[in-house]
Formats: C-alpha cells, structure tokens, sequence
C-alpha cells in the first residue's frame, strides 16, 4: 500500500510511503471547531497537548495537522529529506532500525524508514511533519484514515535550524483521576446512583472509539431520558439501562441519555491517551 503525502521543501517534493497503515492512523485538525451547531462532530487531536507540541517541535502552528497513530503505528519510508517530530504515547519508534526520540526535532534523510512497535505506555502517538498542510475534507472522520486519504499538499516552508526539544510526560499511572462538574441532569439521579459515580474505578472497554468511551460497571437501570439535547467532548452520559459512556472528539452534536457530568476542559487530553483496558476515577470539583 502506497500513500504518497507531497510537499515542497528546500527546492524538492517530499514523498513518503506508508508500507503499512498502522491499526488506525489519522489525519486530525481542528478544522471542524465552530461546527458543532450545524452538527458537526468537535473533531481534533483526543491529546491536544501532545498534538501542539508534535507542530510546535517542528515549527508548525499549534493547529496544523499532523498524524494521530493509536495503538499500532505504521510504517513509513520517507522518500526526501524532512523534520519530524514524535509525541504522546510511546510506540516504540524507530528510524532505521536505532530507537528514535521523542518529544525532540527530529531531522529524516531520503531513504530512511521510520517503524513503530511496542506500546510502552499512553495509547495514542501524534507525528507531526514540517510545512503546511492543506487538505480536503473532514480530517477527524473514519474519512481521513491512511487507507482512505487522499494526496496531501504541504506548502514549501524553509529548513528549521532551531531544533528543539521538551520534557516527556508521565503517561502511566495505575488509575486516570479527571475533574468533573455536575452535568445539566445530574440531579435526576439517586443518592445511591450519584454515589456509584464518585466511590468507583471505572474500565474503559475495548468496543471504546473517538465518538465515546463505554465504561464498566454501569449503574442500575435508572429509566429515564430526556429531550435530544447539546452534548460535547467530556459529557457523561447515562442510558436508561444505566451503561455509562463518555463522549469524546467525533462525538455527535446532540443525544438523548442523561447527561450526568462533564470532564472539566483542562482535563480532557488526559482521556486520549487512556486505552481498552485501562482505570478511570472521577473528582468532583465544587
């Protein structure tokens, strides 16, 4: 499989084939911010922080598109000189076979190959590449993964000479603590319900995705919905029989279960780089 992705940079065009696709690699932006009222998913990085450093370590807008890698990452044989840059969750990644950095600009010559493996921790790795991008579309859909991705234009920018580097975060811990207030029907519920939100470690289960994590255990059935109304990356929603599931990047505009609580925004990269599998604690924040 061959995904050429076309630039022009230092005089030349820079090409570089994706040998393979990776589990599921994205092109995402924030394209889509100031959309959702005509229902359009928020979109963008699930890791906001690790995406603007990725575009920052290589002298790009904080915003400009970049590649999220989840859980698998590709394999990629760079067909030009360029500046790379790898944060987020670390997969292991290799140029050419000798441990690349993250978190640092990284100068690729023609030939090389970049691999991942091994996920050591986090679970979702940004690449970020010198220049701008200009793309069609929607990036943040199913649309705009590598096997579906159309041609990618990258404006010719000058070399970056000031090459850069930043502190790695912590990404493992045994449980993901996240701030929440209480949502619009938070009150719906029981002193027992409310309780269960607050006193328990929550799983993230593998059926999760961009549109929502689903998390074990639920509650007891609480029956109840409400009027279809604005949700946004963070709502917790409670179905009627009491499955709780948070909403995150490509989640829809509007829903109809109990909205019970919403991730305070400072806290909202954390949950990207949470995977199947892994333990979640919510704070209440008066």
């Amino acid at each position: 499989m061959e995904t050429l992705i076309g630039a022009m940079c230092m005089g030349k065009r820079i090409k570089f084939q994706f040998t393979k696709p990776g589990f599921h690699t994205l092109v995402v932006d924030n394209s889509a911010l100031g959309y959702q009222k005509y229902g359009l998913p928020v979109g963008g990085p699930m890791d906001e922080l690790a995406a603007e450093m990725a575009n920052w370590l290589v002298g790009n807008q904080a915003d400009s598109p970049l590649f999220e890698i989840t859980l698998i990452g590709p394999e990629i044989i760079f067909k030009e000189d360029c500046q790379i840059a790898i944060t987020g969750a670390n997969l292991s990644p290799q140029i050419d076979g000798i441990d690349a950095p993250l978190y640092e600009t990284i100068c690729i010559t023609q030939g090389q190959n970049l691999r991942f493996g091994k996920l050591i921790s986090g679970c979702r790795t940004y690449l970020a590449i010198r220049g701008k991008w200009i793309q069609e579309g929607q990036s943040a859909l199913e649309k705009a993964t590598i096997e579906r991705l159309n041609t990618i234009n990258i404006e010719k920018v000058e070399w970056f000479d000031s090459l850069r580097n930043s502190e790695r975060p912590k990404l493992t811990s045994p449980v993901l603590v996240v701030k929440v207030q209480k949502g619009p029907e938070f009150e719906l519920l029981s002193k027992s319900e409310k309780s269960i939100l607050f006193e328990t470690t929550f799983t993230l289960l593998q059926d999760s995705n961009r549109m929502g994590y689903r998390l074990s255990p639920k509650l007891p059935a609480i029956n109840q919905s409400i009027i279809s109304s604005g949700v946004v990356p963070g709502t917790l929603q409670i179905t009627e029989d009491g499955f709780p599931i948070l909403l995150m990047k490509d989640a829809p505009a509007t829903g109809g279960y109990l909205r019970a609580l919403n991730v305070v925004s400072k806290d909202l990269f954390k949950l990207g780089q949470l995977k199947p599998g892994g333990s979640i604690f919510f704070q209440l924040l008066e």
